[in-house]
Formats: structure tokens, C-alpha cells, sequence
């Protein structure tokens, strides 16, 4: 608020000069004019009224209040002496390398090892003592109907096979007028979330998150909030994983979610024994991308080296079935044909590149020999960006184009091209320079392959056609007070979630 203007203080005409007095008296004719006319007031009445400040959400886990604990002071300054020892080298997963000591050998006193991530079953429990019961009720009920409901993957999918209606997924236009109400913002974890996906079968709009901690989150987007300040929909759980969550899927044909984390570690939900339970642990990986067939046959998780590894969900703990170099830098993204029994996984990498590789010859691939390099996988596709390729999804319409997000400000859509190449069909310029604070984007195909989504930078939600150009529409609203850098569109509800980094969903409605 501005400072307001001090009063002008009386002024003894008899003690100014002949010029001060025709001053004050000209001052004192132009208030008096500017009262008569009722500047200030009409003035006042023109003027914009204050903006109130944004509410955060108050539905959903609370902020966690942090002991600081004792305050850190150096070695120097408690007055310890130093033993000559530093970091000589730091290995794969964090593990630190110590020079010898005054007394000592090389890598005398390594320090403590950080559990990489849990080594058994996870239960399930709730940090946030949610009503834990009646959600495993509600997954074994929803895992029972996908599980049993002949041809449920047919109907999802449109292959026949099953006698109910399959609903229609919604078109973009009416995603594009999709609106937030207040009571449809939640905080569903204490930090950022970089992974969200809606149940694809449930009755009820069931939501999962997965945070950049390793926090992994469920919202029951329509449940009753009761009190305004209650978290009555929302689980969160900790321990799960210890590191970044990499990957997050719903298998549609079992009702499992899936996770998988910079740990070196996938997990699986199983609502009977009502725990995460591993499907593959690595100490001595960090796994980066991930993704899983919708009948459950197969998963794909890529790490930071660039290597692809095959793994059959349905026997959890096995040791992968093959291990594939894809490429010599990090996977970002692994994206399978959508539908059962998938033929090509899509790849998007560090470098810009975007490659598309034959699902059954990674299967097939030999493990490299003792002491070498393993060989590169061939793709069948190839193309991409001149900066990162953030995302490579598939259409889920089964058109096989393949949908980009890119630090060189575009969101591109692919086909295939000449000569083993992908061909760029469409392109949306986008302002993809999310910085170092921002979880990057990730744009998702609309569930019709009509459309394209992606957060923006002005706290919206950006709408394009597939067809590329620039934005028809975007999503605006006071109550989404942060980037929603991350999306998932459900395939049938016409319910758009968009997640920030401060570990709030906003769930847009049509």
C-alpha cells in the first residue's frame, strides 16, 4: 500500500515575500477546484478493487513441519583436527571413495551406506493415517472387475471381445472447456509431484502421484471432504521408494500400479497382500524412464546410462529377461504401443533424440560378453529435437504417431517417414524453458489423439490441435496458483489432473 500524503502544514501569510503569499493563494484556489469537482473520489470509484490473496489448497496432507535440528558448524570451527583424508572418487549410487588417512589405508572409515531402497515387501500404510481400509477395499474391488470382466481390454481398446459399451473418450473440444472449482484442488504430497495417471477401470475417479522424494500418493478425486481442512481422499506414503519416482502405471488388465525410482527399484501394489511389493531391485542401478503393457506381459525401464531392461511383471523379483543399450546417455521416457500385447517401445532421450525399437527383438537380444560393451540396440524409427526430448508418448487412438515435448520450445507430432525415419507432421510452439526450478514439461496426447495438452508458464493448461499451430485454448483459474508442469487426461471422465511442483492437483472438470 502506497504511504499517504502527509498534511501541508498551516503557513503565516504575514512572514512570506509578496510571490510565496500569490503561490498560496493559487494552491489554495486549485484544491478548492479540485474539491468542487470530486476528482479523488471519482478517482477512487474507477479504481480496480483489491485483489484478495490466493487460498492454497485446503483439502489434502499438511505441510510437514522440519526440526532444523542443531546448527552445522565445520570441522574448523568446533576446533577438530583434520586426519588429511578427502573424497578421491564417488561410485555409481552415491557411494564415496576415501584417500588414506594419517594411519590408515585407502578407503580407511568409508562412511555409512544410505539404504538404496527398501529390501522386501512395503505395507501399506499411510503416513498421513488415512482411511486405509476402505481404499484396499476399493482397489481389490476394482482389480476383481478388470481382472474378470471377459474382454475388458477389448472394450478399452476397441477390439470386440466383451458385450458392455465401451465409453467414448472425450473430444478436445470439450476438454478445452473444462473448469476448476475449489473443492477439486488438493495438496497430495509434501513436494513435487513429476508422475501422475488416473485408474483406467475403477468406478471412481481414483488418481495416483508420484513425487520427486519418492512419496507415492492416491487421491479419490470425489471423495467427501467433510470439514474444509480435511484430507478425506488422499493417501500418501512414505518408504516406499527413497529416491525420485522415474515411472508410474496403472495395469489395466490386473488393476496394479506400478512405480519405479532412481533407487533402482519397481514396485507393485497388490491390493491382497496390502503392500508394495517389489518386482525389480537393482543397489547398483538408477533407473530413469519406465512403462508397462495394459495386459500386464511386460515392462520396459531405461536408467541414465542409456541401457533397456526387459522384465515380465507376472514374477515379481525375477531378474530381467534381457538388458539392451539403447543408447550412451539417459532415457528420459520409455512409452509402449498402447493395448495389449505391445510390438515397439518409444524412447526419448537427453540429446534431443527420439528413436522407436521392435519390442521382440530387445526381448531377443543376447547379453553382452563379459569385460564389453553392449552393443546398440538398432531402432526401427529415428528423429528428433535439436535440444532434450523431454516425452515420447504414443497416440493412444493407435494411429502410431508419437507425440514430442523439447527444450527447443516445441511439442512435436511424428509419423512415420522414408527410409526408417520419423517424419515431423505437426509442430506447436511452446515456451518449454522451465529453468532449473520448474519440473520440465511433459505434454500428453487429449484421449480422442485430437488434441494436445501441456501446463504453460502462466499457470495454465495449454490446448492445441493436433494438427500443430498455436494454442486454441487455455485453462485459467485463480485456484491453480503454481505451473502445473505435469498432466493426465482420464480416458473416458473428461477429467484433465494437472500437477505442481509444490505437490498440488488441480482437477479440471467439463
Amino acid at each position: 500500500m502506497p504511504p499517504r500524503p502527509r498534511a501541508r502544514p498551516a503557513v503565516d501569510l504575514g512572514e512570506l515575500s509578496a510571490y510565496e503569499r500569490e503561490r498560496e493563494a493559487r494552491i489554495a484556489a486549485n484544491a478548492a477546484r479540485l474539491a468542487s469537482l470530486q476528482v479523488k473520489e471519482a478517482a477512487a470509484a474507477l479504481a480496480p478493487p483489491p485483489k484478495a490473496p490466493r487460498a492454497a489448497a485446503k483439502r489434502g496432507v499438511k505441510r510437514e513441519r522440519v526440526d532444523p535440528g542443531p546448527r552445522r558448524e565445520s570441522a574448523r570451527l568446533q576446533g577438530v583436527q583434520a586426519d588429511g583424508r578427502y573424497v578421491e572418487d564417488e561410485l555409481r549410487g552415491g557411494k564415496l571413495i576415501l584417500t588414506a588417512g594419517p594411519g590408515g589405508g585407502r578407503g580407511a572409515s568409508p562412511p555409512a551406506e544410505r539404504e538404496r531402497h527398501p529390501a522386501g515387501d512395503v505395507a501399506f500404510a499411510s503416513t498421513n493415517e488415512g482411511d486405509d481400509a476402505a481404499y484396499l477395499a476399493a482397489l481389490r474391488a476394482a482389480r476383481g472387475g478388470a481382472s474378470t470382466a471377459g474382454g475388458l481390454l477389448g472394450r478399452l481398446f476397441g477390439r470386440g471381445g466383451g458385450s458392455a459399451a465401451s465409453p467414448s473418450p472425450p473430444l478436445l473440444s470439450r476438454l478445452a472447456g473444462a473448469t476448476l472449482a475449489e473443492a477439486d484442488v488438493a495438496k497430495v504430497t509434501r513436494d513435487g509431484i513429476v508422475h501422475l495417471a488416473f485408474h483406467p477401470t475403477a468406478p471412481k475417479l481414483l488418481l495416483a502421484a508420484g513425487a520427486k522424494s519418492g512419496r507415492i500418493s492416491l487421491f479419490d478425486v470425489n471423495a467427501s471432504t467433510g470439514a474444509p481442512t480435511d484430507d478425506a481422499g488422499v493417501l500418501e506414503f512414505a518408504g516406499v521408494h527413497n529416491q525420485y519416482i522415474s515411472g508410474l502405471k496403472w495395469v489395466a488388465a490386473t488393476g496394479v500400479l506400478m512405480t519405479c525410482s532412481y533407487d533402482g527399484s519397481v514396485r507393485a501394489l497388490d491390493p491382497e497382500a496390502a503392500a508394495f511389493r517389489p518386482a525389480l531391485l537393482d543397489s547398483g542401478a538408477e533407473f530413469s524412464a519406465f512403462d508397462a503393457a495394459d495386459d500386464g506381459s511386460v515392462a520396459v525401464v531405461g536408467d541414465k546410462d542409456g541401457d533397456a531392461l526387459v522384465i515380465d511383471p507376472r514374477t515379481p523379483g525375477a531378474a530381467p529377461s534381457s538388458v539392451v543399450a539403447l543408447a550412451d546417455r539417459k532415457i528420459n521416457t520409455l512409452h509402449l504401443t498402447p493395448g495389449p500385447s505391445p510390438v515397439s517401445v518409444a524412447a526419448s532421450f537427453s540429446n534431443g533424440d527420439v528413436r522407436v525399437f521392435d519390442l521382440r527383438a530387445l526381448r531377443a537380444a543376447a547379453p553382452a560378453a563379459a569385460g564389453k560393451a553392449a552393443k546398440l540396440a538398432t531402432p526401427t524409427l529415428a528423429g528428433g529435437h535439436t535440444h532434450s526430448a523431454q516425452a515420447a508418448y504414443w497416440c493412444p487412438d493407435g494411429s502410431r504417431r508419437l507425440l514430442t515435448t523439447s527444450r527447443d520450445n516445441t511439442l512435436g507430432v511424428w509419423e512415420e517417414g522414408a527410409g526408417g525415419s520419423l517424419s515431423l507432421a505437426a509442430s506447436c510452439p511452446h515456451d518449454n524453458d522451465t529453468g532449473r526450478w520448474i519440473i520440465p514439461f511433459r505434454a500428453v496426447w487429449a484421449p480422442a489423439g485430437d488434441g494436445v495438452l501441456c501446463g504453460g508458464m502462466r499457470r495454465t493448461v495449454d490446448v492445441f490441435k493436433a494438427t500443430g499451430g498455436r494454442p486454441v485454448a487455455a485453462l485459467r483459474d485463480d485456484a491453480m496458483t503454481a505451473i502445473a508442469s505435469r498432466l493426465a487426461a482420464h480416458p473416458t471422465a473428461g477429467v484433465l489432473a494437472a500437477a505442481t511442483a509444490s505437490g498440488r492437483v488441480n482437477v479440471w472438470r467439463h
